[in-house]
């Protein structure tokens, strides 16, 4: 019935679909380049960077490109040409390997000039892309490295030799947010009960000691836990469990290190197995 209503009444919008505007206000030219930074920690990555152009000549033209970024933390920085024209849309699209949120960051822009001298630059997409994220433009927000969530990781460390302490540095171009640190102690029969404590320290000055509950027996395996939100669990023959400050954030080279009073020789750590929230340092 509403229908009705509306029916033999003359159109009030007129639109025009001869010599229409570009849609877009990203007018590029030839001396212009779209610039790919990647930083990236994860295996088999490949991305394929996606773009539309409208040419003067009214075609609207694919740009398709793949890149396979280290998986070192490294900064590396792809370039691609353009024909003249307006850059309609954008998209950046993992592939090939499992990705999660966290492991490969990168900014796409518009830049002109040689590289490394670029004279300007237009930040079209700034995110963290993942198997199931990719990032476009427009509409696509912008973040930096740091911003949302990031990769959670369970860590296997280093074993270390009879009589040496666990130290655990943060990678380059990483940022950790601890949230569990666990091993076990074996005490040889030699000496006094042992102290056992988890230093977080910025490679060279002490930044926290976290104390355990009790002294450890000679002759005995304990497990030690830390873990971020814990309160302090009863402890046993056989283990203690201490809570760890629940956001801190480190950056490289910080590191997760213990300090035992009365290390004998023979006392025997196990490899450290830790869990933490990851991002990549830009």
């Amino acid at each position: 019935m509403a229908s009705a209503l509306f029916t033999g009444r003359p159109r009030e919008l007129r639109l025009k679909v001869t010599d229409v505007a570009p849609p877009m206000a990203l007018y590029v030219t030839q001396e212009d380049q779209l610039r790919l930074q990647t930083v990236n920690a994860a295996s088999g990555v490949t991305l394929e960077l996606s773009a539309r152009m409208l040419l003067p000549d009214g075609q609207i033209v694919p740009v398709r490109r793949t890149v396979a970024p280290v998986a070192t933390r490294t900064a590396e920085a792809f370039l691609f040409p353009l024909p003249e024209g307006w850059l309609l849309t954008a998209m950046v699209t993992s592939f090939g390997s499992a990705i999660r949120r966290g492991q490969t960051f990168i900014q796409l822009q518009l830049v002109r000039g040689a590289s490394g001298d670029f004279s300007s630059s237009y930040l079209i997409l700034s995110d963290y892309v993942s198997s199931s994220e990719s990032i476009s433009w427009p509409g696509g927000a912008q973040h930096n490295s740091l911003g949302g969530r990031g990769d959670i990781r369970s860590i296997t460390g280093t074993d270390p030799a009879a009589g040496v302490e666990i130290s655990e540095a943060v990678p380059t171009n990483a940022v950790w947010r601890p949230l569990l640190f666990r091993f076990s102690l074996t005490t040889s029969g030699a000496g006094s009960p042992r102290t056992v404590m988890l230093i977080i320290d910025d490679g060279t000055s002490e930044l926290a000691r976290l104390q355990p509950m009790a002294t450890q027996a000679i002759s005995t395996t304990v497990i030690y836990t830390w873990a971020a939100g814990a309160g302090y669990g009863g402890a046993t023959a056989n283990g203690q469990t201490m809570p760890m400050p629940a956001d801190i954030y480190l950056r490289e080279a910080f590191r997760l290190v213990t300090v035992m009073a009365n290390l004998d020789g023979g006392d025997n750590y196990s490899s450290p197995q830790y869990l933490v929230e990851e991002w990549l340092q830009t």
